[in-house]
């Protein structure tokens, strides 16, 4: 199994984040038509918490509302 990373990006009203083996998968899984890395938009993250997260359903988008504290849910 590929070693998974874990994406973020926030388009102001929910923050988003997936765990997935590459930045293009990420993208796809998002819908993005634009490299939202090369923008500076997402990024890969490391913090335990959305980690833990993302890596327990891989290759599903998570989101929540932006800036929230809450639990992240299936997109």
């Amino acid at each position: 199994m590929p070693r998974l990373k874990t994406f973020a990006f926030s388009d102001g009203l929910y923050d988003h984040l997936i765990a997935t083996s590459s930045r293009p998968k990420a993208l796809a899984a998002w819908g993005a038509h634009q490299d939202l890395f090369k923008s500076g938009l997402a990024r890969e993250v490391d913090e335990p918490a959305q980690v833990k997260a993302a890596t327990a359903k891989p290759d599903t988008p998570l989101r929540r509302k932006s800036g929230g504290k809450g639990g992240w849910s299936p997109e």
